[in-house]
């Protein structure tokens, strides 16, 4: 999945992330296309699992809510500055951290492997 970063896909990225909630995933930091903000893309491979997974933390409830919010300003005229994904971009990326979500390898580490 592209953009779990920014805007952002809290929700998605714990179900595929918690332990035993049915997927093997690696998370990859790279560049935005096009504008100079870290982003991220998830890639899983579903796994049958062994227990159900927690429900997410509040913290990533409310970020998905204000995702959604920059997903529908993007679409309007002016939408979102480069600056304010940057910002956006930086508070998603503690929250998640918080949640124990991180990337688990940079773009330029998962070309070399290749």
């Amino acid at each position: 999945a592209d953009n779990v970063l920014k805007p952002g896909a809290p929700l998605f990225l714990w179900q595929v992330c918690a332990k035993g909630g049915g997927f093997d995933t690696e998370v990859v930091s790279l560049r935005e296309f096009a504008m100079p903000v870290e982003d991220w893309m998830s890639v899983s491979i579903y796994q049958p699992p062994v227990m159900s997974s927690q429900s997410p933390p509040a913290e990533l409830l409310q970020l998905n809510e204000v995702a959604d919010d920059l997903r529908e300003r993007a679409k309007t005229p002016g939408g979102v500055s480069f600056s304010e994904w940057a910002d956006f971009a930086a508070r998603m990326r503690e929250g998640l951290d918080r949640a124990g979500i991180r990337a688990t390898v940079d773009v330029t580490g998962l070309a070399r492997q290749l």
